[in-house]
């Protein structure tokens, strides 16, 4: 009885003394309970980035601050992070619950935010009290996955692997890949009271065992008694023994055939996030839809290009998905693969078929944002591994930009671009369809600017390009709808008049002739004249060639009969275009003329030299039409450049004047005129009597009439101090002799 008493107390000395050993203060039971390395679009933090995070789950019944509190995820720096104690309302966590920490190196940002990112191939999470010593817990894991979580199952210590994580909420899903955690030392720091206690207690154990060996020999003979119970129990054991060999042996294959089932499901998983990945991020708009012909993928580029988030589309049928292109529900190239080429053709234009792929193209006229668009479609049924439809993929492309092009091109190949009429290779395309005699009778009418030459060489190819605006514009105000009418060359136009008799032709020509005088009439800027000639053929089968061979002849003879006015008027258009200009002052070429017939008849020159003479004083400046107004009129020195441009006026002149048969014996002295006696002047730098009479006689008079005419940044010399200059230049810009005939004769007229 005694003996059972000691074993009594003893035992309960055993009991209590590690208990009693570890009283004091305790640290809070709080766990690791789950963290994801590779975040990619689990959960964001306040800011919306994912970045890696860290679970932590109070497991007591009253709530625990973790302000002072340890976390590191380095063994050799256990004391890496501290929980500020200056936010108890962030990092207090009520009792059952968790809270998220976030392994972003930012603590900046705020309590939750730790000083350190967790590495995604091997690493350790440790959690200490704010003794520094006590590990609360650890957890050292291996290599991650993205977007998949590792932690204890609920209410186990077991890890796993979750490929629906639950941050915040107890992991109640099944998980795979099982692992254990680095508690080792958490267990001796936790425990080391303990510890201390229980070896204690061994040690009355001991003690313990001493006085039960004593029971142990009184108790040997029941057991000899019961040995033969035992023996006809055994065989019953091994009955169960066997049985239960062949449930684990049941159980061992289920478990592995729910492994294989949990690793098909992971990789069936992952392959569906990466081809979901894919999709996002192909560069053309695409989205897929299912057997039931809903949305469930609609990647970046297609919210870009229409608008629609995936939010407001996904999971969403009946041709929704086509409003944002046509701006109603209704079949779209994904919904046709399988249909008639010809119903397809009523929507979409260029169709193509490549074995289970579809191709086309449609017009959109309000796309998104009211804008209009070509969009260039693909689209293709989806299989699964038995050849079942599961779906279909549809992918767009904008090509309005090439569509545009394409129509620039042939608008390039038809039109010509200067004047906006068509161009050679469509007047002649349109010439052989005109050929096969059904819309006799027909008529040509072939048009040529005159002078158009000249006015490029003199006012240059620009104004030479608006004289070609002006003369198009106005050919084509002359002719019907139906009538085609074409630049064919340089300065050459021509019309087509299918259906049209002798009459009808001779009137557009003759609306050709008045449309010609009327703008004359009223815009002096350029002198528009046109060479016109027509031919008309009543025959079945027109040969066009000829017909327009004979229109073309019919012009030639009407540009020879009156070439000559023509030029003539277009140098009087060119003289009226140095007049508005308000180059030529007002009188200067009637004074002009006179002092140089003057100096004439003193030199006793023949009336035929002193007509061509005067010719001279009127047209000598007429190649400045040639010149810019910016130089032409700047009131300041001329530089180098603009200076060697004015120059230019003279060769201009010259080319004008050959042009004219009117000016064509006075072109060589417009050349010249320029020319000074010591040889300095241009174009050809000549001197002394090998500058012609006329020329040195022109460049006297002109300079005496400049300085003594009143000028806008001037007032008029006086004619001694006129005298003086031409004086003081003789032998230098002018011939000294011909200076002092020419004082003479002015000192005697203004005697």
């Amino acid at each position: 009885m005694v003996a059972r008493n000691l074993v009594f107390v003893l035992i309960l000395l055993i009991i209590f003394v590690p208990f009693a050993w570890a009283e004091g203060s305790m640290p809070p039971n709080i766990k690791i309970t789950e963290f994801m390395v590779l975040n990619e679009n689990v959960i964001s933090d306040e800011r919306g980035v994912y970045s890696s995070w860290i679970e932590i789950t109070n497991l007591e019944d009253q709530p625990i601050n973790i302000g002072g509190f340890y976390i590191s995820d380095l063994k050799e720096d256990p004391l890496r992070y501290k929980f500020p104690v200056d936010f108890p309302n962030l990092t207090t966590i009520p009792p059952g619950q968790a809270i998220i920490l976030w392994a972003d190196a930012t603590p900046n940002l705020g309590p939750l935010h730790l000083s350190f990112k967790l590495s995604p191939t091997a690493e350790n999470v440790i959690l200490r009290w704010k003794d520094k010593k006590t590990i609360l817990d650890a957890v050292e894991y291996g290599k991650q996955v993205n977007s998949i979580s590792y932690g204890r199952r609920h209410l186990s210590e077991d890890w796993a692997f979750f490929a629906d994580p639950t941050p915040g909420n107890p992991n109640l899903t099944k998980g795979f890949s099982e692992s254990k955690p680095a508690l080792g030392a958490l267990f001796y720091n936790n425990n080391k009271s303990f510890i201390l206690g229980v070896i204690a207690s061994i040690i009355g154990l001991t003690v313990i065992i001493i006085i039960l060996l004593h029971s142990i020999r009184c108790r040997k003979n029941a057991e000899v008694a019961l040995h033969n119970k035992n023996e006809e129990l055994g065989t019953y054991n091994e009955e169960l023994i066997a049985t239960n060999e062949q449930l684990t042996a049941i159980e061992e294959e289920l478990r592995h055939q729910f492994e294989e089932l949990e690793r098909n499901r992971i990789s069936l998983q992952l392959a569906n996030r990466k081809l979901f990945d894919i999709i996002e991020f192909l560069p053309d708009a695409t989205f897929v839809i299912d057997e039931k012909n809903k949305v469930f993928a609609w990647n970046r580029a297609i919210e870009e290009m229409t608008g629609i988030s995936k939010q407001e589309i996904v999971g969403k049928g009946d041709y929704l998905y086509a409003v944002p292109f046509y701006g109603e529900p209704k079949p779209m190239l994904v919904d046709l693969i399988e249909a008639d080429d010809k119903e397809i053709e009523r929507y979409y234009n260029n169709l193509e078929r490549k074995g289970n792929a579809l191709f086309g193209e449609a017009y959109v006229p309000s796309f998104f944002q009211g804008k209009s668009a070509f969009l260039w479609m693909a689209a293709s049924i989806l299989y699964d591994d038995y050849g079942s439809n599961v779906g279909a993929i549809q992918s767009i492309r904008d090509i309005t930009e090439r569509k545009e092009t394409e129509e620039q091109l042939r608008r390039l190949s038809l039109y010509d671009t200067l004047t906006g009429l068509y161009n050679r290779t469509y007047f002649e395309q349109e010439m052989k369809r005109l050929e096969d005699g059904r819309h006799a009778p027909v008529g040509i009418i072939v048009c040529d600017v005159d002078g158009l030459k000249l006015v490029n060489d003199t006012l240059g190819h620009d104004s030479g390009d608006i004289l070609l605006k002006v003369a198009a514009d106005t050919i084509k105000s002359c002719f019907r709808e139906s009538d085609v009418v074409a630049r064919i060359g340089g300065d050459e136009f021509a019309a087509l008049l299918p259906c049209s008799d002798n009459q009808v032709v001779e009137n557009a020509a003759n609306r050709i002739r008045a449309a010609i005088k009327r703008y004359n009439s009223e815009d002096q800027s350029f002198g528009l004249n046109l060479s016109v000639g027509l031919s008309v053929s009543s025959d079945a089968e027109v040969n066009m060639g000829e017909l327009f061979k004979d229109a073309d002849n019919a012009m030639y003879r009407e540009k020879l009969h009156h070439g000559q006015s023509s030029r003539r008027a277009v140098i009087e258009t060119l003289m009226k275009a140095l007049e508005a200009r308000d180059f030529i002052t007002e009188g200067h070429t009637d004074r002009l003329e006179e002092l140089v017939v003057s100096l004439a008849l003193s030199l006793g020159l023949a009336e035929s030299r002193m007509s061509d003479l005067q010719l001279l004083a009127q047209f000598h400046d007429i190649g400045k039409v040639g010149i810019p107004d910016h130089i032409l009129f700047k009131s300041s020195p001329l530089t180098d450049k603009e200076y060697a441009v004015m120059q230019r006026h003279s060769e201009i002149g010259h080319r004008i004047a050959q042009s004219a048969p009117d000016l064509a014996p006075i072109a060589d002295w417009i050349l010249k005129h320029h020319e000074f006696w010591d040889g300095s002047g241009y174009p050809l730098g000549l001197k002394e009597e090998e500058i012609p009479l006329e020329c040195r006689i022109l460049g006297i008079a002109d300079a005496y009439d400049a300085m003594t005419s009143e000028r806008p940044y001037r007032n008029p010399l006086s004619h001694e101090r006129a005298v003086a200059e031409l004086k003081k230049c003789a032998g230098k810009q002018f011939d000294p002799r011909l200076v002092n005939v020419f004082v003479n004769v002015q000192n005697k007229c203004s005697g």
